[in-house]
């Protein structure tokens, strides 16, 4: 997230510099990506969660669960 920060700075910098829209713009698109990016992050720790909860509540069947059971 460093990164991402001081990059946001230093187009927020060149914008205040010339004041120009194009370059305001490319802040704002920074700014976006680092929104999405931390969603994205977020998201990810969330599956990890679920995926370690289904884990230790395994009933050894797997992905394949089946009802004829045949003797």
């Amino acid at each position: 997230m460093l990164e991402v920060i001081t990059m946001e700075e230093k187009y927020w910098d060149e914008f205040m510099k010339s004041g120009l829209v194009d370059d305001y713009l490319l802040y704002k698109g920074m700014q976006i990506a680092g929104e999405v990016m931390d969603r994205y992050e977020e998201r990810d720790k969330s599956e990890q969660v679920l995926e370690s909860d289904a884990d230790s509540n395994s009933d050894r069947d797997g992905v394949i669960l089946r009802a004829d059971w045949r003797i």
